[in-house]
């Protein structure tokens, strides 16, 4: 379920930007649903596992990633809920505000080998990254790893040097693609976009550092 115009996606991460006591503060919310100019539904936003106590008429910026694109409109709140679970009524935007930006250079791999830890927390399974950016990443396998929505963790490759505990990666899968493999006509080769989720600071400057050894390693063997 899409939104052409704003690129809408129920069940994405959105972001919303509050100041409190003059303190700028980001907080992760879930898309729950929308109505087509009526307004967006999303999940109270939490500071230390607490629903935040936030004023009918509050306003703030709100700001996600779809694709390939960052995207931030401003809102307010027109209604708050507790049941049947916390939850906001924000005003539907009348566009995004400001211009849209691209969230990263989309860097192609040499099909660096990584672990996936699924949802259960004992499955561990090796798959190739083609390409990351700073919102995802493509992984490619010859069997599906999993459904669009469903949820799991990259184990990047790292070092005591970079990171004594490893950077774990929070994902979803956004889409699958399938192709054949251009050594044998009877395999295919599964394509999985996958966005990262609610990084921690730690795992995202990693990124950030990853992507940037990467393009000075490319363009030194240019």
């Amino acid at each position: 379920m899409k939104n052409t115009e704003l690129n809408l996606s129920v069940g994405s991460t959105m972001h919303v930007d509050l100041e409190t006591d003059g303190n700028h503060e980001s907080y992760p919310v879930t898309l729950i649903g929308y109505l087509d100019g009526k307004s967006l539904l999303v999940t109270m936003p939490q500071h230390d596992g607490s629903p935040l106590q936030l004023d009918d008429g509050s306003g703030f910026i709100v700001r996600y990633t779809s694709g390939d694109s960052n995207y931030a409109f401003e809102s307010t709140v027109i209604q708050t809920s507790l049941k049947p679970y916390p939850h906001l009524h924000l005003k539907y935007p009348e566009g995004v505000q400001g211009v849209m930006l691209r969230s990263g250079i989309r860097v192609p791999l040499e099909n660096l080998a990584i672990m996936l830890m699924m949802t259960d927390g004992e499955k561990k399974i090796s798959v190739a990254m083609t390409d990351i950016s700073l919102s995802g990443a493509r992984l490619v396998a010859p069997s599906h790893i999993g459904m669009v929505g469903d949820e799991f963790a990259i184990e990047m490759p790292t070092s005591p040097e970079v990171c004594a505990q490893g950077v774990v990666l929070p994902c979803v899968i956004r889409y699958i693609r399938e192709e054949k493999s251009a050594t044998s006509r009877s395999k295919r080769i599964i394509h999985h976009g996958v966005e990262f989720r609610e990084l921690e600071k730690q795992a995202h400057r990693f990124v950030e550092r990853f992507i940037k050894d990467q393009v000075s390693q490319q363009r030194g063997s240019d």
